[in-house]
């Protein structure tokens, strides 16, 4: 996964897992473990045309955006 970190155009810090598992419950669903990885990893990667939304940090809800 750290490669994929590395192939992103933007390097925003990665969630933490309670934050995510909090998105989680909010929608109802429940994340691929691969995804999971990647925005614990990275916060909206991005990769060419492919842009991921993030995910709300409530570290920093500044970095949000």
């Amino acid at each position: 996964m750290e490669r994929y970190v590395a192939m992103s155009t933007t390097q925003k810090k990665g969630v933490i897992l309670t934050d995510l598992a909090k998105l989680e419950q909010e929608l109802g669903i429940r994340f691929g473990p691969e995804y999971r990885e990647l925005v614990q990893l990275l916060n909206a990667p991005e990769f060419g045309e492919w842009l991921f939304y993030p995910v709300k940090d409530m570290r920093n809800l500044k970095k949000n955006i």
